[in-house]
């Protein structure tokens, strides 16, 4: 039974040296990483000057386009939400018109349905489009693009 006990207290200091070895390599390993266009400025230094302004230029031209193309996109969808809302309400309109016809002509029942499915269709949309804009989320941050700041 004494050499059992011995052997686990050597096995136990085997262990300890060796999470000790493991700590001390672990610990040396040092791990760098950057994204985007430009480097960190310790690293940006060590280029030649006409480098660095290469460097620079290039990431200021393509801020640049994207941001035109970010603009151009905005821009198209609003345009497209435009023309298919007008579109809606343009068919919405002939809908009514057609149902007043038929009223005026004696289909009663037909009549009605074909006014009020256009009313109703359109109040569901207004519905849908009001809670979209009140459905936003606290940690989202704002419209301005700043995370909200949390109040204590």
């Amino acid at each position: 039974m004494g050499k059992s006990r011995k052997l686990k207290r050597v096995d136990k200091e085997k262990l300890s040296s060796n999470k000790q070895t493991i700590r001390k390599e672990v610990s040396a390993v040092q791990y760098s990483e950057f994204s985007g266009p430009i480097p960190p400025p310790h690293i940006l230094n060590q280029y030649p000057e006409d480098v660095r302004a290469f460097i620079i230029d290039a990431a200021s031209n393509e801020q640049r386009h994207r941001h035109n193309l970010e603009a151009r996109i905005t821009n198209t969808d609003s345009k497209a939400i435009m023309i298919g809302s007008y579109t809606a309400s343009f068919v919405c309109i002939i809908s009514i018109i057609g149902g007043l016809i038929l009223v005026a002509i004696g289909k009663d029942g037909i009549g009605i349905a074909t006014i009020l499915a256009p009313v109703a269709m359109k109040g569901l949309q207004y519905l849908f489009s009001f809670n979209k804009g009140k459905d936003k989320s606290p940690d989202k941050g704002s419209s301005s693009g700043q995370p909200k700041k949390k109040s204590s």
